[in-house]
Parts: C-alpha cells; sequence; structure tokens
C-alpha cells in the first residue's frame, strides 16, 4: 500500500516549498535587464520548463537555458554572466522570500518520527539548498533539512533533469532499496514521469503552477491531493487524506 512505503523521496520546489513562482518573478525580471518585454507569468514559466526538458541532458542545462533566454532577448551577455545576473537577482528571495508550503514541516516531522526514511530529491542546485538550510528562517526555523532527511540529492548529483529517472536510480543504488519499497511525493508532470521511468510509486500535490498540466499528473500518479495537509491525512489514515485521493482505490 502506498501509506506503508518505507522510503519516501520528496520534491523540493513546489512540493515542499512555495518557490516555483518566485523563480518565476526572477526570471520575469531576468528577461527585462536583458532587454525583453514584459511576459505573463504562465510564459515565462512555459518556456522555462519547456527549456529545461529540452536541455536535461545537457552538461549545465540551466546554463543553457540562460543563452536562450539571452538570444531571445537579443543580449550580447554570455551565458555565463546571464546565469549569474540570474542567482544574483534570486539570492533575496531565496534567502528571505522563500516559505515552506503550509503543513510541509509536519508532514515531514511524522513521517521521521514513523521511522521512514526521508530523501530530498531536488532539480534546484546544492547551493540554493544549503540557502534554504543555513539563512532562510521561514524554513529552517521549522524543518531542519539535515536531520529530517537522510540523503539530499540536487541536480548537480546528476547529469540528466527530470523526466529523467536517473535521480532516482541513484537513490535506489545507494539505500540498496528497490522501486517497491519507495513512494515519490511530487507537483510537478516532469516530476511524475521522472517517478514512472523508474518505476517507482508517485503521488502528487496540488500546486497552482502545475495547474495547467493536472490533468496529465493526475493520470500519471498514483492518488492526488490538495496539498500537504491531505497528504500528512492520508498517512495518518485521516478521513481528509482520504477524501482527497484521485483513485479511490489507492490505499
Amino acid at each position: 500500500m502506498l501509506k506503508d512505503k518505507k522510503v519516501i523521496i520528496f520534491d523540493l520546489d513546489g512540493t515542499l516549498i512555495d518557490s516555483v513562482g518566485m523563480w518565476n518573478e526572477v526570471d520575469r525580471r531576468l528577461i527585462l535587464q536583458l532587454g525583453g518585454h514584459p511576459e505573463e507569468e504562465t510564459v515565462i514559466q512555459t518556456r522555462r520548463d519547456e527549456l529545461l526538458t529540452r536541455f536535461r541532458g545537457e552538461k549545465a542545462p540551466y546554463a543553457a537555458y540562460c543563452a536562450s533566454l539571452g538570444m531571445l532577448c537579443g543580449s550580447g551577455l554570455s551565458a555565463e554572466d546571464i546565469h549569474k545576473l540570474r542567482y544574483e537577482i534570486a539570492d533575496g528571495y531565496l534567502k528571505n522570500t522563500v516559505k515552506l508550503k503550509p503543513s510541509a514541516a509536519e508532514l515531514l516531522s511524522y513521517l521521521k518520527a514513523q521511522g521512514r526514511t526521508l530523501v530530498l530529491a531536488s532539480t534546484t542546485s546544492r547551493a540554493n539548498v544549503e540557502k534554504y538550510m543555513q539563512w532562510n528562517e521561514n524554513i529552517k526555523s521549522k524543518a531542519n533539512f539535515g536531520a529530517l532527511f537522510s540523503r539530499i540529492y540536487t541536480r548537480d548529483d546528476v547529469t540528466e533533469l527530470k523526466p529523467s529517472p536517473q535521480v532516482h536510480e541513484l537513490i535506489l543504488s545507494a539505500l540498496g532499496a528497490s522501486p517497491d519499497d519507495c513512494l515519490v511525493v511530487e507537483d510537478s508532470l516532469a516530476g511524475v514521469e521522472a517517478a514512472n521511468a523508474a518505476n517507482i510509486a508517485v503521488v502528487a500535490v496540488a500546486d497552482r503552477n502545475s495547474a495547467q498540466d493536472e490533468t496529465q499528473i493526475r493520470a500519471r500518479s498514483d492518488a492526488f491531493f490538495s496539498d500537504c495537509a491531505a497528504l500528512h491525512a492520508f498517512f495518518a489514515g485521516g478521513k481528509a487524506g482520504a477524501s482527497s485521493l484521485d483513485k479511490p482505490d489507492a490505499k
């Protein structure tokens, strides 16, 4: 049954922390600084998702993404300089603005207390995760990632981003676990597809920035929850979790 899995693999952005919208704002400001025109948030996010999927096998996918933005905006800056500028813009948000999603801390603490092995599998950089852990009071005052997660994987640990299953294959190998031992918790279509490709059961938590893909996310996940509180209730056997299931036969 889903709720009995021994290893729970969590995505970070959009699943545990409310950060996807922040990256849309960062890229909005970046595009303007590069000489581009104002764009809607959905346009910015859709382009980023598509380009990162296209560049997922590149040695530096985010640098390739930044190079594409530079070409789009007619900027003369190098990919490296644009990448650096992007993180200069993002720094204050990462340290001061990003917050845990409601009930995420309680969910993690509950599962840890049950003796589950918790793993973080994020497509963000290790430097960003370190900022959350060391500088962001909104996060570190509520959840000690270093104590909660047995292992933390970031994009620095892989050569292919989600929807590639590479990060999950690394986790299975490191833990000596089988796919049947594990459950992935995601918010995005790419994340759900990565779990599918690794043959690991996956549940999805709704995020407004993934709303355009919700139909596909529901179809490809084993269960769908409205928020972290509903997922917590599901693990605890409460009615709120059960009522949030996309598939009524999931257990």
